[in-house]
């Protein structure tokens, strides 16, 4: 399975566990490794100009949502 960002600009690999991109920076948070798969969403974060995805790695934490990944990108 893939995750489509764009025109094929990004992909996450759910095999290798990885996201695949040469266009932008990024983080890839995974959902807890107890929750199923099948019950895992993706959020994915954007940050307004002249901030960075470093501001939204707190993000999980304080949601506290075990079944969601958030994919962080920086602007190109």
């Amino acid at each position: 399975m893939r995750i489509t960002v764009g025109a094929n600009l990004a992909y996450y690999d759910f095999m290798a566990k990885q996201i695949i991109t040469n266009e932008f920076d990024h983080e890839w948070i995974p959902a807890s490794g107890r929750v199923p798969r099948s019950m895992q969403k993706l959020t994915i974060v954007l940050h307004g100009r002249g901030d960075n995805l470093k501001s939204f790695r707190s993000t999980p934490g304080e949601l506290r949502l075990p079944f969601m990944n958030y994919l962080l990108l920086n602007a190109p």
